[in-house]
């Protein structure tokens, strides 16, 4: 799971596009308010509203608002789905951070900092129960059930690939197709989600696939550019056996003189690639990912 780096956000929003944005917001605070009136609020529902309120760039429920508009669904139900969207990748981030021990995120504390891994492990759960409780706002009641099938694939390939990267680096048989797997399991599956949920809305289920590998290039490129980011902090003292980190990966691999120059590669070529799908997509519903894909190849040395 992924959030993108404050120096990749996309084009600037208009009002018009803020307003649906603000909505989908709205949807995901109501949907939480809603669990919590029929009982007391417990700490999972203050940890959720604390958790959403920390902000983020919402870039997901971005994908599922541009796509679904683009593909003419009713505004209520693209505000739907890209407050399912939203919550279920919230809900990684949650998970993820019990996971990493990680103590800040955006520069507020985690929710397992600030009430301990039993509440955020709830808390987690709270969030992504309510990716389904959202789907329930849609007025296409006939396509629910692929929807619903949608974010059950998108949820389980983000575990398997969270899985996948608890198995230790130097029992992989082939450590950089590992690498991209777990890249494209674990992140490019709910990066495709707002695209696939807006295309089964909008019965074009053809397209799918190619909104699918999109989706899964820019992942990879991305976790690569994150990689190269990073790359002092995964190293540490040494390098890990067990960091799946792209630069010491190749470098394991004998490209240690050539590794930067040789990730940024690979990281450029699944970003033209991503630009590529995305014009494949009906009606430019995939062009916002195409634009952060252009974005981030300005970006990567």
């Amino acid at each position: 799971m992924f959030e993108l780096h404050a120096r990749i956000s996309g084009p600037d929003q208009s009002p018009a596009e803020l307003e649906p944005l603000r909505a989908a917001e709205a949807l995901m605070h109501r949907m939480l308010d809603i669990c919590a009136q029929e009982k007391d609020a417990s700490q999972a529902d203050r940890a959720a509203h604390y958790h959403l309120e920390c902000g983020g760039q919402r870039i997901r429920a971005r994908l599922a608002l541009t796509s679904a508009l683009a593909l003419g669904l009713r505004r209520p139900d693209a505000v739907a789905l890209a407050a399912a969207s939203e919550l279920i990748h919230n809900a990684s981030l949650v998970h993820d951070d019990i996971v990493d021990r990680e103590e800040y995120r955006r520069g507020d504390k985690t929710v397992v900092a600030a009430y301990g891994p039993n509440i955020a492990i709830c808390t987690g759960d709270l969030l992504l129960s309510a990716s389904y409780a959202v789907l329930g706002d849609l007025s296409l009641s006939g396509r629910i059930p692929s929807l619903i099938r949608s974010v059950f694939r998108a949820a389980s390939l983000t575990i398997h690939g969270q899985c996948s990267e608890f198995t230790p680096l130097a029992k992989s048989t082939d450590p950089w197709q590992d690498y991209a797997s777990i890249a494209r399991a674990k992140s490019g599956a709910l990066l495709a989600l707002p695209l696939e949920l807006a295309l089964i809305a909008a019965e074009q289920t053809v397209s799918i696939p190619t909104a699918r590998k999109c989706a899964e290039s820019f992942a990879v490129a991305y976790q690569i550019f994150d990689d190269i980011h990073d790359l002092d902090k995964d190293r540490g003292d040494g390098v890990s056996p067990n960091c799946y980190n792209a630069l010491l990966i190749l470098e394991a691999q004998g490209h240690a003189a050539g590794a930067l120059v040789l990730a940024s590669r690979l990281a450029k070529d699944r970003l033209l690639e991503t630009i590529e799908l995305a014009d494949a997509i009906p009606n430019q519903s995939g062009k916002l990912l195409a634009d952060l894909a252009k974005e981030m190849l300005g970006q990567i040395p």
